[in-house]
């Protein structure tokens, strides 16, 4: 009664220091409730009188006083219009008819706010679902554009803070509306728009300036809504009627939604355009930042795959992108996503099967555009593309076995790949050295220092990541693939292209080092069967006899091979110098395309183990043969070749190869002398 009487900020902050410290232990929860509405009155009329005056100090404690009663009733006040009465004294306070934006100190906005938010934890269910009823609506619109715009324009990161838990709390509150929800979400869809606009902006637009906790919020608060109001379990089948019913309130006109397919598809679209901008925060220097992003975009794609079809490329290419993140939460949280979201790939039902054709029109659309970002852009850009291209193999796993079965897919892959590994020629050396090859056979420590003395080199990229990932893409097509499918598609590029012959030997190569895994255990998710080792055998021996034909085994890598032709003409200088340089592109193109083959059948060795020896018939002697070129490049590569014969077979030594095949070798010799003869 005296505090009604004075209406004095200091009674007030008397009776909040006596709310605060009081003992409810004793109370049963009516009597905790006639309390609240009993100290509720005064504290309602005094912020009325407050509010006339535009006394800012007196609402603030006024508000303080008011959230302190609330917290005691825990969700246990029933009476609909107190908490419609408060609800919009607390949104009148600091946004009232005539004013322009939030008006108040700041210390008032912060007590509203903090108001509001205990206002939900305070009352029953059935009494939040009041809110959602038409005659409501209007006021709940206006406490949302209050608190978007605080969270959205205040300077204080507390305001700003506490603001977007208010409406974290509050889309919440309308998932858990128990029988409810249904009006409850319905209600909040018809926000929906205009909230996750605001979320994108304060997510996005100045990430310099925005600090990584709102960014965080921000990020949840458009998981959950979207998660609630999107979830396809709770979207209902088309019916006929309008998506969308105008009502009114009084003098208040609003469109209340009904949650359909037909609607969800057309949200799809206008999403989509919105998630786009969260792909900067891919780079984001904040690494709490980068997993909320990945939390929202697992959480999305998980329960919203259906109804937010048109996002599901958008948030996959942001996940995909995160898989490679230097921080290991970051890293860990998009792996596990993306193996989530494989296994669902591989479940025969309509969420699986959609998923799938999403990545394959991605990956289409990835390699169509990858041999122009290989030649134009920049390294990073190539990278970050090349993974995206990995992470969608990964994700599709063995149904990159179908997409293959596509011929235009297959070509569009095959030639992407040809493209992109296109080999610089140019920087061999290869007149330098054209000494025989004299190195003790038996040191097999001097494999590693030759193996780096051939260097593949590429016209378009120069840094290793790259390199390794197109390693990768290869590989994981091996695996996942079709064995024979992938080796028809570049035996037939290196018939009928001498320019493209390099790189379709080079992915060969690739392609059954794949088969079994090598090198790629780390990125393998959903593990196939192992393929025979009979059709592996067969494949690599067809393979041997296409790289050690004559046509392509005998090619000439030295100046002295064609010398004698050189001396049938008579040109003058220029035409001299024109043709040397012409035949030495050839000798450079030829020595690579040698190396490239002889590290082959190196490669199969590996893939074969030791069913390799039943093939040594036909590679050991012209890779032993290759060991005398005259050019080095070409004999140390052969060196190499035969060390992994040799540790492939279970040979101790190269001396122990060549004593236990010796039947073959001298075969193969008289052969060759016979035609020399």
């Amino acid at each position: 009664l005296r505090l009604m009487k004075s209406q004095d900020g200091k009674d007030v902050q008397t009776l909040s220091h006596f709310i605060k410290n009081l003992d409810t232990r004793h109370l049963n929860v009516v009597e905790i409730n006639q309390l609240s509405e009993y100290t509720l009155i005064p504290l309602r009329l005094i912020l009325k009188i407050a509010f006339d005056k535009r006394s800012d100090d007196l609402m603030t404690d006024v508000l303080e006083c008011i959230s302190g009663v609330l917290k005691l009733s825990h969700s246990s006040n029933n009476s609909t219009k107190s908490l419609q009465d408060l609800f919009k004294q607390c949104c009148m306070v600091i946004s009232y008819p005539g004013s322009t934006g939030v008006q108040g100190s700041e210390a008032l906005k912060s007590a509203a706010v903090s108001c509001l938010d205990d206002l939900l934890s305070s009352f029953t269910k059935e009494c939040i679902q009041s809110m959602y009823e038409c005659v409501h609506i209007p006021a709940l619109g206006h406490c949302i554009s209050i608190t978007l715009w605080l969270a959205e324009n205040e300077k204080s990161l507390h305001l700003r803070q506490i603001s977007l838990q208010f409406l974290h709390n509050l889309i919440k509150q309308s998932r858990d509306g128990g029988g409810g929800v249904e009006g409850m979400l319905n209600g909040l869809a018809s926000f929906m728009p205009g909230i996750l606009k605001a979320l994108s902006n304060i997510s996005t637009v100045d990430l310099t300036k925005q600090h990584h906790t709102v960014v965080v919020k921000s990020l949840n608060i458009w998981e959950e809504l979207i998660s609630t109001v999107l979830d396809d379990d709770s979207i209902v089948d088309d019916d006929g009627c309008n998506l969308n019913t105008s009502q009114a309130s009084g003098d208040n006109k609003f469109t209340v939604v009904r949650r359909t397919w037909r609607w969800a598809e057309d949200c799809s679209g206008n999403i989509n355009i919105i998630s786009k901008r969260f792909s900067k925060l891919s780079s984001h220097s904040n690494y709490r930042v980068r997993t909320a992003l990945v939390n929202m975009c697992s959480q999305i794609l998980s329960k919203c795959s259906r109804s937010l079809e048109k996002c599901v490329s958008t948030l996959l290419e942001i996940l995909v992108g995160l898989v490679s993140d230097d921080y290991p939460v970051v890293c860990v949280a998009s792996e596990q996503a993306l193996t989530s979201l494989s296994q669902r790939c591989n479940h025969d039902d309509l969420t699986g099967r959609k998923l799938i054709e999403i990545l394959e029109e991605n990956l289409h659309s990835l390699t169509t555009a990858l041999p122009r970002v290989i030649r134009a852009a920049d390294d990073s850009s190539k990278l970050s593309t090349l993974k995206l291209v990995v992470g969608y193999l990964k994700l599709l796993g063995p149904n990159v076995s179908t997409l293959l079965n596509s011929r235009a897919h297959l070509r569009r892959l095959s030639m992407t790949l040809i493209q992109s590994l296109e080999f610089e020629a140019t920087g061999f050396t290869v007149l330098e050295e054209t000494s025989p090859f004299t190195d003790n056979l038996s040191d097999v420590n001097r494999a590693s220092s030759l193996q780096h003395s051939y260097r593949k080199t590429f016209k378009n990229f120069h840094d290793e990541s790259i390199h390794k990932c197109l390693l990768n893409i290869c590989r994981l097509l091996g695996y996942y693939g079709d064995l024979y499918t992938l080796t028809d598609c570049f035996v037939e590029i290196f018939s009928e292209s001498s320019v493209q012959r390099k790189q379709a030997v080079y992915v060969i190569s690739q392609l059954l080092l794949g088969i079994q895994a090598i090198g790629i255990e780390d990125l393998i998710t959903t593990p196939v069967p192992v393929k025979p080792q009979a059709s592996l055998r067969a494949v690599v021996s067809q393979l041997i006899d296409l790289y050690t034909s004559p046509t392509h085994w005998h090619l000439p890598t030295s100046n002295e091979t064609t010398s004698e032709s050189e001396q049938q003409f008579e040109l003058s200088v220029r035409q001299k110098v024109k043709r040397n340089q012409h035949l030495l592109s050839v000798l450079n193109n030829n020595i690579l395309l040698q190396c490239l083959m002889i590290d082959g059948i190196g490669c199969f060795a590996q893939v074969l183990g030791e069913d390799f020896k039943l093939l040594l018939v036909k590679a050991l002697f012209p890779t032993l043969e290759k060991l005398s070129d005259e050019t080095t490049l070409v004999s140390q590569t052969a060196y190499v070749a035969l060390l992994n014969i040799t540790t492939a077979c279970q040979y101790s030594s190269l001396a122990e190869l060549i004593y236990s095949n010796v039947d073959y070798l001298i075969n193969d010799i008289s052969l060759s002398l016979r035609h020399l003869a």
